[in-house]
């Protein structure tokens, strides 16, 4: 950036020379001159005063002029304030957390993803089937191992017009949770407190289909689990094969 004449006159307008200023390096006096970057722009000088960068990073300004990094959060985390600054943490109670979502087709068998966690203590399961012959029935699961015994469960609800299954107003002692629907046109929704942790699971199933081709039935079945396994997982079977979607929430209250 120096201009070069015949003569060694300076004249007005001429650059003689370039120096590096603070956080610059390079300059000269003579032919090209190159200046680089030697440390971050400050924030008061329009830059960030950082030098890296992880993905997910987040700027923000923890005092003043000064500026600094949030890293990404972990799965289902979300962003809040607290000492008032940014930061990450588990949904505040109430919050529906979608955790796993899938449909399925012409399967007798569903086995979720490892869903139950210490994150949450409760979790509702939307469930859905448009083909079924016979019940379909959730039971729990740790690992690969599927809980058959110690369900204990009560059962209202009308066929049509008249009361259902009226054996089943007591408490029933089974291999599994219930009935998320039979027949056709099944929709569940289920309610389940606690299955990870080291103490009684229990859950509420309210539930419809159609009986044949007309007659409506409507079910609410209470229940739990007479142990206090971990449980990580639903395992939903049906005896004959059907066709549908489920979705599972963590929530917290």
């Amino acid at each position: 950036m120096t201009r070069s004449r015949d003569n060694a006159t300076n004249v007005a307008g001429d650059i003689s020379g370039v120096t590096a200023g603070t956080g610059l390096s390079g300059g000269g006096t003579d032919g090209a001159v190159t200046l680089n970057l030697s440390t971050p722009v400050a924030s008061t000088n329009g830059g960030t005063g950082l030098s890296s960068f992880t993905t997910g990073d987040i700027i923000y300004s923890s005092s003043g002029n000064t500026l600094a990094k949030l890293g990404i959060g972990t799965t289902s985390q979300v962003l809040t304030v607290a000492s008032g600054v940014p930061s990450w943490a588990a949904p505040s109670s109430g919050a529906l957390t979608l955790i796993e979502a899938a449909t399925f087709t012409a399967t007798s068998s569903i086995i979720t993803s490892a869903v139950f966690s210490a994150t949450y203590n409760n979790y509702l399961l939307l469930f859905t089937a448009n083909t079924s012959n016979d019940d379909i029935s959730p039971r729990f699961r740790t690992g690969s191992t599927t809980t058959t015994t110690n369900y204990n469960f009560a059962a209202t609800g009308t066929y049509n017009t008249s009361p259902y299954n009226a054996a089943n107003y007591g408490l029933v002692t089974g291999a599994n949770a219930g009935t998320l629907g039979g027949s056709v046109g099944s929709y569940a929704v289920m309610n389940i407190a606690n299955p990870f942790k080291t103490e009684k699971t229990h859950w509420t199933i309210q539930n419809d289909w159609t009986q044949g081709t007309s007659l409506l039935v409507n079910k609410t079945t209470t229940g739990f689990l007479n142990d206090t396994t971990s449980y990580d997982k639903l395992d939903i079977t049906c005896g004959g094969n059907i066709t549908g979607y489920y979705a599972i929430y963590g929530y917290s209250i």
